[in-house]
Order: structure tokens, then C-alpha cells, then sequence
């Protein structure tokens, strides 16, 4: 209500029924049902005039995009590129950097540099796929982070950033910003 007040459109996504009988599958899992109809961060990202459709590294977020449909059809319509990462099959005998994978909280942008963890929810392939679609952005990876980015730091505003590692351990381009620091935390078990 808030947002409206202001003039602000809130999307919703249009969930589809999923019931008892249906099926859910890809050529290599069942699937148990849909990851998630109401927080999107993991499976879209916006960069430049882009809406990215992420390769999940999560296979139950597969069908996941077809409930924010409506809503990239509107912003195309209204000039934003509209694209998406290749579908990954989710062969559990792959290898991890066979396909593109990212989740879209492993990157963070700020002016022409893109931010990313180095591995466990993004792979190589995905980061590839990524520098090819944008080359106008640098791409630097945040040393000894595992898993989505945002669980260890922020960027408020250019100058500030929020953080659960030590100023010294962020890359050169936040030497002269303020770090509001919160508590360390151990990321070793991501799960």
C-alpha cells in the first residue's frame, strides 16, 4: 500500500496450480514441486537494460520463471532485453561446469564492475556465459566466498557497504569505502 501511495507498481507473480496428480519432471528427476512462487532473487537478474533468466543450479527452480512471465513480456515490451541463460538438463552424472549455472544473488553490481561469489551456487561456464552476454562490465570475483553474495556483504550506495568480512578481505575497489561491519560468520556449511 505504501508503494502505491507512491506511485510505484508492485509485480506479483501468477502462480500456477500444481496438484496432487500432476507430474512434475526433467528427462533426468522427478521433481517434488515448484522451488518457489513468491521470491524471485534466485532465479532472475537485472543488469544494464536486461531481465536474465538464471540457469539455477537447484533443478526444482526449473518451471520457476514461468510464473513472472507477465512480467518480462511487459518490460520487453517496453524496450528491456529479455533473456535467459541456457536451460540447464540437471544430469546428475554431469559434471558441475558442463552447463551454465548461476543463482542470481551470487553477482553483485555497482557501476561497470560486476561482483561475484566464487563458487557453489555459480560455476565457471555461467560466468563465461555471462562476460560474453555484458562485455562492457568487469567481472570480479569476491576471494573465498561460496554461495549467494548478498549472506556476506551489500553495497548500500557507492561509498558504503555493509559486511560480514573484514575491509581487508574485500577486493582493492572498497579500499576507500566506509564498511559498516557486521559479525563474522563461518560459510563452510552453505546448506
Amino acid at each position: 500500500k505504501i508503494f502505491k501511495n507512491f506511485n510505484v507498481k508492485v509485480w506479483r507473480p501468477k502462480p500456477f496450480e500444481v496438484k496432487q496428480d500432476t507430474i512434475l519432471q526433467t528427462p533426468y528427476q522427478n521433481l517434488t514441486g515448484i522451488y518457489t512462487s513468491i521470491a524471485s532473487a534466485d532465479n532472475f537478474y537485472t543488469i544494464a537494460n536486461a531481465i536474465v533468466e538464471m540457469s539455477s543450479t537447484d533443478p526444482s527452480s526449473i518451471f520457476d520463471y514461468v510464473q513472472y512471465q507477465h512480467i518480462w513480456r511487459e518490460k520487453f515490451n517496453d524496450g528491456s532485453r529479455w533473456l535467459s541463460m541456457p536451460r540447464p538438463c540437471h544430469n546428475e552424472s554431469n559434471d558441475i561446469n558442463v552447463e551454465p549455472l548461476a543463482d542470481a544473488p551470487s553477482f553483485q553490481s555497482c557501476g561497470n564492475k560486476i561482483f561475484h561469489s566464487e563458487r557453489h551456487v555459480n560455476n565457471e561456464k555461467g560466468l563465461q556465459w555471462f562476460k560474453r552476454e555484458f562485455p562492457q562490465f568487469t567481472f570480479i570475483p569476491i576471494k573465498g566466498t561460496m554461495g549467494h553474495l548478498d549472506s556476506y556483504f551489500s553495497i548500500i550506495k557507492p561509498g558504503l557497504i555493509l559486511s560480514g568480512l573484514d575491509k581487508k578481505e574485500l577486493p582493492n575497489e572498497f579500499a576507500n569505502w566506509e564498511v559498516i561491519k557486521l559479525y563474522s560468520e563461518n560459510y563452510s556449511d552453505v546448506k
